[in-house]
């Protein structure tokens, strides 16, 4: 008798009968100043992979037909900790254009605003929890 009532206990304690909780998470990007190439959006979870285009959790691609924002909706997103990096690739070369010191050439934004022009943010400068069925990141694209 004892064995039916450990049994619930221990598959609950060891979350088995929890799934992994996922959301929506919708991004408005504004400031999209011309009407070309596409504007990409890398999500990463963690400072290990964290501005590796070829290591992104989720690359996602939308061809820009206006100005003004452009609205991106990523379903099935595993609740936690993450760090998006987006960037307006006016030409199509599929990566963001720099000059030879390494300075962005297009316009470029993360998930948390970033003031620092001197260097790339961290994964810890620029990231947020997502934690909610239907979330909303907002962010605004600019030029270095």
């Amino acid at each position: 008798m004892k064995l039916f009532l450990i049994i619930p206990l221990l598959w609950s304690f060891l979350g088995l009968n929890n799934p992994i909780q996922k959301g929506e998470l919708v991004l408005r990007v504004s400031n999209i100043e011309e009407v070309c190439g596409m504007v990409w959006v890398g999500v990463y979870d963690s400072q290990r992979n964290f501005l590796v285009q070829e290591d992104a959790t989720l690359i996602h691609g939308v061809n820009v037909n206006n100005t003004g924002e452009i609205v991106m909706k990523l379903d099935a997103i595993p609740y936690g900790t993450y760090a998006i990096a987006i960037f307006h690739d006016e030409n199509n070369s599929g990566y963001l254009d720099q000059n030879f010191i390494g300075i962005p050439l297009e316009p470029y934004t993360f998930s948390v605003p970033y003031s620092s022009r001197w260097r790339a943010p961290k994964f810890e400068d620029v990231k947020f929890e997502f934690n909610h069925h239907n979330q909303e990141v907002k962010t605004e694209l600019i030029r270095w």
